[in-house]
């Protein structure tokens, strides 16, 4: 007997759909996705007990023809896609000819829509995978759509639903990422029959503002650049503001997440652990260099020339968020003022902090994180430095794999300032190195070495990570003795540079603690 045996088709239809159909919001952004690709300019959203036991979705978009109105049931039958070639430059939200049959498939649905070419509409209706009518339907251009009894012959996954509040939510959530891109449609939302949202269309800023309020703009920062590869636009959080509570990316208008891009930003803030800074960030890119057809829910991506990507979205943050540094650090007030008894206002801390008074409260810097920064943004900035001679050559050896490594990021070194000759065996030579590392030892190339190993070889022959090693290793470390006049350098250079909030690796540079914060401490 075959222990391999195929799947009933009711059961190859419930399987596809817990793929793309796993709660009423999943349901929900379906189903908006195909009002937006029919070119809807108004968009009604109805809901029951949170989508639960009813989903009405209602456009006056471009209607579906009556010949199409079985078909758009059928399981991998699209309009938006019609060779394999489609699939490199996806344009429309939906493509793939998955959601309607996967929604019918766990419900009663129901399809009324009559098409903009046509007098009259057409209806039709399945329960379950199976059509039990279909006919004609006189109605307004546009089409309408209601899921009933979402799981109804899927109890397994029915009871692992939440509460009708949380279900209501999560269907607001995806309203809103829908809502936001595309403000030139009118959205309107009920639930229980109360309205619970409602959109004019408008700008982009206005719709933003009217989802958020006004005060949203006040604590956020507008970006916008553009290459040969991308266009960028939205805001990020202002650096040690109260963060913006959410965190958006719509690519092409969809909204995706991408780890990557998240990676890249948070990096640039100082926010504890607790707080995250958010954003609404736009990415519009050719077609051709994502994606999109990686999972189901269509909420990842994948971009062809990543790295570029997420190098000029960080150098567009460095760019804009420069400008806020002085906000936060008054060096002037710093150096002309005192500190309470001790004559100067600045003093390290175990030798591995800088404490300093200013307007707020009490800053707290670490040095290491803080030189870091420092060197990474001058190395970064290959005209302002040249190679410095060394005075007596280091002749260093090296393990077979510490060679191999220091091989492969020959080039990038050397674009730095190194002067670095391989001898036979495991044997090297530096001659010369970045004027701007003072404290290069023999022990700082080897350290620079361990630290690319354990990045792991994916970020073997990547110049940026190079870069942040020798940044990191050639800083001052803790426990590092300094004179006063090096402390006020050190925080002079921290917030002259493009990027003060974090260390290249993202750990912060400093934390501010307002002087409320220590007057609540001792209970004053």
């Amino acid at each position: 007997m075959r222990r391999v045996k195929e799947l009933p088709p009711e059961v190859v239809a419930m399987i596809s759909a817990g793929e793309v159909i796993e709660r009423p919001s999943s349901c929900m952004k379906e189903l908006l996705e195909n009002s937006i690709d029919a070119e809807a300019t108004r968009i009604e959203i109805g809901l029951k007990d949170g989508g639960k036991s009813l989903i009405t979705v209602l456009d006056n978009g471009n209607g579906i023809m009556s010949d199409d109105i079985d078909l758009i049931l059928r399981r991998h039958t699209t309009s938006k896609i019609e060779s394999l070639d489609d699939i490199n430059r996806i344009k429309t939200m939906g493509f793939r000819g998955e959601a309607l049959p996967s929604i019918g498939a766990v419900s009663k649905l129901e399809i009324f829509s009559r098409s903009k070419d046509e007098d009259i509409g057409a209806f039709i209706k399945m329960v379950g995978s199976e059509i039990v009518d279909k006919g004609v339907h006189q109605r307004q251009v546009g089409t309408t759509v209601s899921v009933k009894d979402l799981f109804f012959n899927l109890p397994a996954r029915k009871k692992f639903l939440h509460s009708e509040r949380a279900e209501y939510q999560m269907c607001l959530g995806e309203v809103i990422r829908c809502a936001i891109p595309y403000p030139e449609i009118s959205f309107l939302m009920q639930h229980n029959g109360k309205n619970t949202l409602r959109l004019g269309s408008g700008t982009l800023e206005e719709r933003v503002m009217e989802l958020y309020g006004k005060e949203f703009l006040n604590g956020m920062i507008y970006i916008e650049d553009k290459n040969n590869l991308v266009h960028l636009y939205g805001w990020v959080s202002q650096p040690n503001e109260s963060a913006f509570p959410y965190q958006m990316i719509f690519v092409n208008k969809r909204s995706v997440w991408h780890r990557g891009i998240v990676k890249v930003i948070s990096n640039k803030y100082n926010f504890p652990a607790s707080e995250k800074p958010g954003f609404i960030i736009f990415i519009e890119i050719s077609p051709e260099e994502i994606d999109v057809n990686v999972h189901p829910s269509k909420r990842e991506v994948r971009f062809h020339k990543e790295g570029n990507l997420l190098y000029f979205i960080s150098e567009v943050l460095d760019e804009n968020l420069k400008n806020y540094a002085g906000n936060i650090f008054d060096i002037k007030e710093l150096k002309q003022s005192e500190f309470l008894v001790q004559e100067n206002r600045v003093w390290q801390f175990k030798n591995k902090y800088i404490l300093a008074q200013i307007k707020k409260g009490l800053l707290i810097i670490d040095q290491h994180a803080a030189h870091e920064r420092i060197l990474y943004d001058r190395l970064r900035n290959k005209n302002e430095f040249q190679s410095q001679q060394m005075l007596f050559p280091l002749n260093i050896n090296l393990s077979p794999l510490e060679m191999n490594v220091l091989e492969s990021v020959l080039s990038h070194l050397k674009e730095m300032g190194f002067v670095i000759k391989v001898f036979s065996g495991n044997t090297i030579v530096v001659n010369a190195i970045p004027s701007v590392l003072v404290n290069f030892t023999e022990s700082t190339i080897q350290e620079i070495i361990q630290d690319i190993i354990s990045s792991g070889k994916k970020r073997l022959y990547k110049y940026e990570e190079t870069l942040k090693s020798v940044a990191c290793k050639a800083a001052i470390k803790a426990g590092d003795k300094l004179s006063e006049e090096e402390i006020i350098s050190l925080i002079e250079d921290l917030f002259s540079t493009t990027s003060p909030y974090t260390c290249p690796h993202g750990r912060p540079t400093f934390i501010e603690i307002p002087v409320e914060e220590i007057d609540r401490r001792f209970l004053r």
